[in-house]
């Protein structure tokens, strides 16, 4: 019968080595394992939210890409079915998006994504709900060229991805889903 090997912690107290080490091997691959996923859900599109919009005004939206791509964001009315998009410009990592207007003492949802061709490279990973109202101390864009704005019905569903969280929202069933 072969002897254990035992060695002294920092307390005095004894520890057989196969594990400590059995210890450290656990704790490296969950360590490993948690990195991978959080790597995985990093947002590739960053946006500050705003508190609000104002009303019958021209809203430009910011927000910092890590995605190959154009910026681009669906909004629609709270509760709506159907969403609508406007496209954006690109300025080195940084995407910018003059929405429409709005009339006031309604609330919007919107989202970002970035897009090669017909391919989504890119999201937020928050379908972001904001008030629309006459007071509102956010700066709407000046001077700036509208880009024009397209409204799909709910087959849009499944085209731009899933794993969505909400501020401020319920999600309900015909959110866009992958």
């Amino acid at each position: 019968m072969k002897p254990r090997q035992v060695d002294a912690d920092d307390n005095g107290d004894t520890i057989e080595t196969g594990m400590r080490f059995s210890h450290q091997l656990v704790i490296l691959s969950l360590l490993l394992i948690s990195a991978g996923l959080s790597a995985q859900e990093q947002p590739t599109i960053i946006h500050e939210r705003v508190p609000c919009l104002r009303a019958f005004e021209n809203p430009l939206l910011t927000a910092r890409l890590r995605s190959e791509g154009q910026p681009r964001v669906y909004f629609r009315r709270h509760g709506a079915e159907d969403w609508c998009y406007v496209d954006g410009i690109r300025v080195a990592d940084e995407g910018i998006v003059t929405l429409p207007g709005f009339p006031k003492d309604m609330e919007l949802e919107y989202f970002f994504v970035t897009f090669v061709g017909e391919r989504i490279t890119g999201r937020s990973m928050t379908i972001y709900r904001v008030p629309i109202q006459e007071g509102c101390s956010v700066e709407p864009a000046r001077h700036t060229a509208m880009q024009a704005e397209v409204c799909a019905g709910t087959s849009l569903g499944g085209a731009i991805g899933g794993n969505f969280t909400s501020q401020d929202v319920e999600v309900s069933p015909s959110t866009p889903q992958q």
